[in-house]
């Protein structure tokens, strides 16, 4: 195995590949890039679920958010953000909503609806990975702070509020390299691209 085919395999892009891009649906003509996912991904849900021919990679180093959008901490815990919709991967009890056929029941507390499982499919495309300005794949120390939302590449100064729950080593590469993955004949554009790097979004931007 190749450097490059361990670093599609590491980050989970390599199961999503067919003939060296992104398998999609084919009667897509719409892409989007959510960099950030947080816990339950609702920019990515709001996308899913506002256009049933939409795709969306999704980006995300910390191994924490990974397991709430495995639904692993739905442990009833209040969050302000009320009414946003969330993304939930494999299985979850509970059928589809029977009206509108695309979203499950509320997840975790104080979040709206979550986007039900086999709608996932060639859909959304979660990528274990943080993106820099690097020239090639390179691992970096993440800060997994006591807030998950202000966990970032860059290490905090002694003026954050929070505090440092762990350093992970993640995986890096750069926009541009998961650009090169996607099928612009069959896109054209990316619709929106999203950035939340707690303070590294230039270095996003830069990468491309």
């Amino acid at each position: 195995m190749n450097k490059n085919q361990a670093t599609l395999t590491k980050i989970g892009l390599d199961k999503y590949l067919e003939n060296g891009v992104l398998k999609t649906l084919g009667s897509s003509k719409k892409i989007c890039i959510d960099v950030g996912l947080s816990e339950v991904a609702p920019y990515s849900a709001t996308w899913l679920l506002n256009d049933p021919e939409r795709c969306v990679i999704g980006i995300e180093p910390l191994e924490y958010n990974w397991e709430c959008l495995e639904g692993k901490h739905d442990d009833g815990k209040e969050d302000p953000t009320d009414g946003w919709p969330g993304i939930r991967l494999g299985e979850r009890e509970g059928k589809p909503d029977e009206i509108r056929g695309r979203i499950l029941p509320r997840g975790r507390k104080g979040w709206g609806p979550t986007v039900a499982p086999y709608l996932i499919e060639n859909r959304f495309f979660g990528l274990r990975c943080a993106i820099d300005n690097v020239e090639k794949p390179a691992e970096k120390d993440f800060y997994h702070m006591s807030d998950p939302g202000s966990s970032s590449l860059l290490k905090p100064t002694k003026k954050h509020p929070g505090s440092i729950k762990k350093t992970e080593r993640v995986q890096c590469v750069s926009l541009k390299h998961i650009l090169s993955y996607i099928d612009w004949h069959q896109f054209g554009v990316v619709e929106h691209l999203k950035v939340d790097c707690e303070g590294g979004d230039l270095e996003v931007i830069k990468s491309a």
